[in-house]
């Protein structure tokens, strides 16, 4: 458990380098991230990290997850609005 910090800052920062030969990293990063976002938020129990990683989703993610019970409205309403 100690390594999600690691692991949700990594996801959450924006990509610095061009990976590959064709310089999507970035974009391979966002996917990434959504891919992994329910398990990381089924298992990130820290208030911070949790809204690090929700901070990342868009409407829809977000939707999806409410949906699949891994956020909850409350949960929600604590995030910061853009």
């Amino acid at each position: 458990m100690r390594r999600f910090p690691t692991v949700v800052e990594a996801l959450c920062s924006t990509s610095r380098a061009h990976y590959g030969v064709d310089g999507r990293g970035e974009e391979r990063r966002v996917k990434t991230l959504a891919d992994a976002l329910p398990v990381l938020l089924s298992r990130v129990t820290r208030p911070g990290l949790r809204r690090q990683l929700l901070q990342q989703a868009d409407d829809k993610q977000l939707a999806e997850l409410a949906g699949q019970g891994v956020v909850v409205v409350g949960g929600l309403q604590r995030l910061p609005l853009l």
